[in-house]
C-alpha cells in the first residue's frame, strides 16, 4: 500500500545542507536500481527496467508505470525549495480543479522527493491531430491562425473543458495563498530575444515587433492570480472524447496576469480560443478581452526566441510562428 502524503512545509534554504545527508542515495543523478530499492522501501513496487530517468531544469524525474518521481538535486537547495511549492501548488489545484491534476502520494523534505500519480491520455501532438481532425503528420499544414482553422467536436469540447479548469484554478486558489509561498512574477528575457533576432533573423519587422510587445507588456495591468504557467499541449491529457483528464508540472506557477494562462490557446486556432474563453467566462463570471489573448501570444512566440536554438531545426518554426501571429493578432506592432 502506498503511504499517505506526509505534510508538506517549506525549509529555509539556510537549514538545508544538513538535512541533505539523510538522502545519500539520491546525491547525483539516480541510478534505476538505486529508485527501485527506494522505492520498495517506501512501499511501492516497480521494476528497476521499467524506470525511465529524465532531467528537468533543475531536478530528475523518473517516469514509472504508474507513478512519477521527482527528486531535487543535492546541491541546489532552491530546487528542494520550488519542488515543494510546486507540490503545494499541484495539492490545492487538485482540489478546486478535480481528479484530473495528480495526486500526491507522498512528499518529503530537502533535498525534496515527490512521488505523484502518473496521469496517461492523449497528449501533444496527439491531442492537436484530434483537436483539427488531421493525421499528425499533416499538422504542419493546418492554418492555424486563420478563420478556417478546422475545429472538431472533439477540439470544442477540451477546449471548454480547459477553459472552466483554468477558470476554477483562478477563481479558488486564493492570491493569499501564492504570496505565502512566494510566488512571483513571470520574468521575461526580453535582452536574450532581442540578440537572437539581432544575429540570427535580422527582420527588421520583428526588431520593430518586439520594442512595442515589451512596452505593452509592461503595462500589461488587472488583478494578479496563481497561475499554472505553462498552459501548452505537452503539460496536458486528453480522452478519446475531448475530456480533458490530466493537468500536469506546476512548476511555473506564478502570481501573474490571469491572461499568462489563456496565452497558448491561439495555438489551436481562433475558433478553439474563443470555445475555451467563453467557458472561462461562464465559470469564472470575469470578462476576458480577446484582443489581449492574441497580443500575450504574440508575446508568446517572440519569447521562444530566447530559448529556442538557433542552430536546431525548430528556430525555423519559430520565426515563421512569430510572423504568422503578428500578422494576424497584432498587425500594429509590425507597422512602420
Amino acid at each position: 500500500m502506498l503511504r499517505a502524503m506526509a505534510p508538506v512545509r517549506i525549509i529555509p534554504p539556510e537549514r538545508v545542507p544538513p538535512i541533505l545527508e539523510r538522502w545519500p542515495a539520491l546525491r547525483l543523478h539516480p541510478r534505476r536500481r538505486q529508485l527501485a530499492r527506494w522505492l520498495r522501501a517506501e512501499g511501492v513496487r516497480g521494476r528497476a527496467r521499467a524506470i525511465e530517468i529524465e532531467w528537468r531544469e533543475r531536478c530528475w524525474m523518473a517516469m514509472l508505470p504508474e507513478h512519477v518521481l521527482l527528486g531535487s538535486r543535492l546541491w541546489d537547495p532552491m530546487a528542494s525549495h520550488l519542488l515543494l511549492v510546486e507540490t503545494l501548488c499541484m495539492n490545492i489545484a487538485r482540489e478546486v480543479c478535480g481528479e484530473f491534476v495528480p495526486k500526491t502520494v507522498f512528499v518529503k523534505d530537502a533535498p525534496c522527493v515527490l512521488l505523484r500519480e502518473r496521469k496517461r491520455g492523449l497528449q501533444g501532438h496527439a491531442i492537436e491531430a484530434s483537436i483539427f481532425g488531421v493525421e499528425a503528420s499533416a499538422l504542419a499544414s493546418v492554418p492555424r491562425l486563420t478563420p478556417d482553422c478546422p475545429l472538431t467536436p472533439f477540439g470544442e469540447r477540451f477546449a471548454s473543458e480547459l477553459g472552466r479548469a483554468i477558470a476554477r484554478l483562478h477563481a479558488h486558489v486564493p492570491a493569499s495563498f501564492g504570496r505565502a509561498v512566494n510566488l512571483s512574477e513571470k520574468t521575461y528575457q526580453w535582452e536574450r530575444v532581442g540578440r537572437a533576432l539581432h544575429e540570427r533573423v535580422d527582420d527588421p519587422s520583428l526588431t520593430r515587433a518586439l520594442g512595442r510587445a515589451r512596452a505593452w507588456r509592461a503595462g500589461l495591468g488587472g488583478e494578479r492570480v496563481v497561475i499554472h504557467g505553462d498552459l501548452h499541449l505537452l503539460n496536458m491529457f486528453a480522452g478519446p472524447d475531448g475530456t480533458l483528464v490530466g493537468l500536469i508540472d506546476f512548476e511555473d506557477c506564478a502570481l501573474e496576469s490571469r491572461y499568462e494562462d489563456l496565452r497558448y490557446l491561439h495555438s489551436q486556432g481562433p475558433g478553439f480560443a474563443r470555445a475555451a474563453v467563453s467557458a472561462y467566462e461562464r465559470e469564472a463570471g470575469v470578462a476576458i478581452d480577446m484582443r489581449t489573448v492574441g497580443r500575450l501570444h504574440v508575446v508568446s512566440a517572440l519569447e521562444h526566441f530566447a530559448w529556442v536554438d538557433p542552430d536546431g531545426p525548430r528556430f525555423p518554426r519559430i520565426v515563421r510562428w512569430a510572423r504568422e501571429a503578428l500578422a494576424a493578432l497584432a498587425p500594429e506592432w509590425i507597422a512602420d
